[in-house]
């Protein structure tokens, strides 16, 4: 009886330390565990360390490309900034060189030119051919700009009608000139010196006297009858024992020169009525 009791005590002490250390257990709190990793797992971290250091050696690479970049830009702009400044320099250095140059070539045309530019000089003070040329405006302006039209419109004139002459007829011409100043005891370069003139003006007058002759031709032909005529009307003048035959080519020069002097005015005065001529600073009826 006593074994069995104690044998049941025995069991009945081993159940109820199975049970507290049952509920003892349910009572205490789990264990952590170590996760085991997987060899798949594993595999992928030891695989993402290397692509880790080459995104960093990438990224230290494209660093030190963008620094090398900046550096280079940064070089480019100081190497631009160093060649402006040079340019500038240079310009600076042209320009204070090419001032003096100018100057002195100003002065030395001043000193060549002064007698164009000064006509007189009174007790050291210049008159200028400015102030003779505005003077000279305020008192004859008005028959120089006619005189100046007119020579225009006739030039023009003689160029639309494609008139010539020959250097023959402007020598022929001279020539009758000079004569008819010999038979007078007179000189034509003495005439011309006293005047301001030369041969060269002369034989340009001439020339353009030809030129409207053959223009007007067909207006100054003269007829027997008109000579006649005339030598009737001026016999008073010309003295009672005046002979035709004598004074005809003297008759005939005049009447020529009448019909002629006749003839310019109209053309002349055609031509300033056909043209367009405005007049800027003033006009010649102002004065």
């Amino acid at each position: 009886m006593i074994t069995l009791i104690q044998s049941d005590f025995f069991l009945l002490d081993k159940i109820n330390k199975s049970d507290f250390l049952i509920k003892r257990k349910v009572d205490m709190p789990a264990k952590k565990t170590k996760k085991t990793q997987s060899p798949a797992s594993k595999k992928k971290t030891i695989s993402k360390k290397p692509t880790s250091k080459k995104t960093a050696s990438a990224k230290k690479t494209a660093s030190a490309k963008k620094t090398a970049s900046a550096k280079k830009i940064v070089s480019k702009k100081s190497e631009e900034l160093v060649k402006e400044e040079k340019v500038l320099v240079k310009d600076l250095k042209s320009k204070k060189v090419l001032w003096p140059i100018i100057i002195l070539l100003m002065i030395l045309a001043i000193w060549f030119l002064r007698d164009q530019v000064i006509v007189a000089m009174v007790n050291g003070k210049p008159i200028t051919r400015f102030k003779v040329i505005n003077e000279l405006e305020k008192q004859g302006a008005s028959q120089v700009l006619d005189s100046l039209v007119t020579m225009e419109l006739v030039n023009q004139a003689i160029k639309e009608a494609g008139i010539t002459v020959d250097e023959q007829e402007i020598t022929d011409q001279m020539t009758e000139i000079e004569e008819s100043l010999s038979a007078q005891d007179q000189d034509l370069d003495d005439i011309l010196a006293m005047q301001n003139l030369t041969r060269a003006d002369v034989e340009k007058d001439i020339k353009l006297n030809l030129q409207v002759d053959k223009i007007l031709a067909d207006k100054i032909q003269i007829t027997e009858e008109e000579v006649m005529d005339y030598f009737e009307t001026n016999k008073e003048f010309l003295g009672e024992d005046a002979s035709f035959e004598d004074m005809k080519e003297d008759i005939e020069a005049q009447v020529i020169q009448e019909k002629r002097a006749e003839a310019q005015q109209e053309w002349l005065e055609t031509l300033r009525s056909e043209a367009n001529v405005r007049y800027l600073r003033f006009e010649p009826s102002l004065f």
